[in-house]
C-alpha cells in the first residue's frame, strides 16, 4: 500500500535455488503472484504430488548444458536434485494444460501450452550453460503481459 504496488501485476522469478523457490511459490502461493518465471531452477527433490494454490501460468527458461542444475536431474550427496521434466509434467497435469505448440522465440527454443484458463506453461531452452540473462526476465513479462495476465 505504501508504494502503491498492483498485485495483480507482480511475477515471481529466481535462477537457480531462486528458480527452485519460485517452483514452489508457484505451487503453493499461486495467489499471491500473477505468474512465475523459474529461470534454471527446479524443485530440489521430486515435485509434489500435486499443488495446493490455483493454477499460474508460469514461465520456465533454462540452459540446455546446465551442468549445475541440469535438465535430467543430478546426484547431490545421498538425495538426488529433481528433474525440470518431471516438474513440467506435474504442472500440466496439475492445471490441466493442452497439447505443446514449438515455437522460436528470439533466441529461446519454446514448447508452449495453454489451459481452458488460458493460463500458459511454457518450457524455453536456450543454448549454453548455467546462466542468466536479463533478457529472460523481459521475455517471461512480455510473455505474461501478452497472456493478458498482467
Amino acid at each position: 500500500a505504501r508504494f502503491d504496488i498492483d498485485p495483480a501485476r507482480v511475477m515471481a522469478t529466481g535462477f537457480s535455488a531462486g528458480g527452485m523457490m519460485v517452483w514452489n511459490l508457484a505451487c503453493a502461493r499461486s495467489d499471491r503472484f500473477a505468474g512465475f518465471a523459474p529461470v534454471s531452477g527446479t524443485f530440489w527433490l521430486e515435485p509434489p504430488a500435486t499443488c495446493s494454490g490455483p493454477v499460474a501460468s508460469v514461465i520456465h527458461i533454462h540452459g540446455d548444458n546446465d551442468p549445475t542444475v541440469p535438465l535430467a536431474g543430478r546426484a547431490i550427496g545421498p538425495t538426488r536434485q529433481g528433474k525440470v521434466s518431471d516438474a513440467l509434467a506435474m504442472y500440466g497435469d496439475y492445471g490441466g494444460f493442452g497439447p505443446m505448440t514449438y515455437v522460436m522465440r528470439d533466441d529461446l527454443r519454446c514448447e508452449e501450452r495453454r489451459n481452458a484458463a488460458d493460463d500458459l506453461l511454457d518450457f524455453c531452452l536456450f543454448t549454453g550453460g548455467h546462466s542468466f540473462r536479463t533478457e529472460f526476465v523481459r521475455f517471461a513479462w512480455e510473455r505474461l503481459e501478452e497472456a493478458a495476465r498482467l
